[in-house]
């Protein structure tokens, strides 16, 4: 008796998801799938009965195997194994590399500057702090880096303009696209606050390479970003998540961010007088020659300008222009003796420092 012809046939789907447990400190960033794969196996098999009469006795077809594979989250393709009797042992899936980043952190700096006016008790008082809006940055390692390329890469040279002014720029995992050299810095918001997000770990050497004015001193500092010393190192929160950094896997329980408070000093210095013969140049010793010191402005601004920056009227500070120095012991004091003698090698050397400014004799 004939039968007709019969097949079995094994079709089943499994997916898997391989999840990676971020460790403490460190970002899964660039990763685009935060740490997670999603894979896809399609097992296929069919064999063939070959009895054609019930009597037969004739064995089944060799199973053929089919296998479809391969990612369904990631960057791979799917793939399909051939049908086979012997199918491979070993399915490959390509390109699905995890990428654990370094331990990185945020480098924050308010800018702000110390007021011409070095009379403190004028009108409008020296003490008080002017915020900076043109104060220029580089940071670079102070182990020169690989290839002697010290300065960090920036994923752009334009900052991104955060609420309140502040200008945020950020580190490139690759070359990007502006070294952060003294030709390429980075600049504060309107506001005096620079970020700088995604600093890997390291020892930094900070430097403001231009001020607002030439009258202030340019800053330098060290930062050490390590693994969980942002700040004090303490804990942010118990999500795990600082605000700013992102979505979930993005996200550090500690906090990373550096901060750093400057505020730009005016430049200072002690002088010392001498009078000396025109002619020969030998210093001439005037004991008991008295002199006065009286306050002209800033050097880098003309005498009309000086007069309306510090003037009665002062668009600075008021009532400084031409006021005499106090023989004390601070420029502050409110002493009304401004007579300055040279001692018996005609010498004079100031009792205190002098801010930066012009100065007549």
């Amino acid at each position: 008796m004939s039968k007709s012809p019969a097949k079995r046939v094994w079709n089943v789907t499994v997916d898997y998801r391989i999840t990676e447990s971020r460790p403490d400190g460190r970002y899964i960033d660039p990763d685009p799938y935060a740490g997670k794969r999603e894979y896809s196996l399609t097992y296929y098999a069919e064999t063939h009965d070959t009895c054609t009469q019930y009597c037969d006795s004739l064995p089944w077809n060799d199973i053929k195997y089919t296998f479809k594979y391969g990612v369904t989250k990631g960057d791979g393709t799917m793939k399909t194994e051939g049908s086979s009797t012997s199918p491979s042992v070993e399915l490959g899936c390509d390109l699905e590399t995890f990428v654990n980043d370094v331990h990185r952190g945020d480098i924050q700096i308010i800018k702000s500057n110390e007021k011409e006016n070095p009379f403190k008790d004028s009108t409008l008082g020296g003490s008080d702090s002017n915020i900076s809006q043109n104060s220029l940055w580089t940071i670079r390692l102070e182990s020169k880096g690989f290839e002697n390329s010290e300065y960090i890469h920036l994923v752009s040279g334009k900052p991104v303009v955060l609420s309140g002014g502040t200008h945020q720029y950020t580190v490139s995992r690759d070359a990007g696209a502006a070294v952060n050299d003294e030709n390429n810095p980075m600049k504060v918001g309107t506001n005096g606050t620079l970020i700088v997000k995604d600093v890997p770990y390291g020892t930094y050497i900070v430097t403001e390479v231009s001020a607002d004015d030439p009258k202030y001193v340019l800053e330098q500092f060290k930062v050490v970003v390590g693994e969980h010393n942002g700040n004090g190192g303490a804990p942010v929160n118990q999500t795990g998540l600082f605000a700013g950094y992102g979505t979930a896997g993005t996200g550090d329980y500690y906090n990373n961010r550096y901060d750093v408070n400057l505020r730009d000093k005016i430049k200072s210095n002690v002088i010392k007088l001498e009078k000396v013969d025109s002619e020969t140049g030998k210093r001439i010793p005037l004991a008991g020659t008295k002199v006065y010191i009286r306050y002209k402005g800033n050097p880098d601004y003309t005498d009309a300008e000086n007069q309306q920056m510090f003037g009665p009227t002062g668009t600075v500070a008021k009532n400084i222009y031409n006021r005499f120095l106090p023989n004390a012991e601070s420029i502050n004091s409110k002493s009304t003796d401004y007579t300055f003698e040279l001692d018996e090698n005609g010498e004079l050397t100031i009792p205190y420092q002098l801010p930066y400014g012009k100065y007549e004799i």
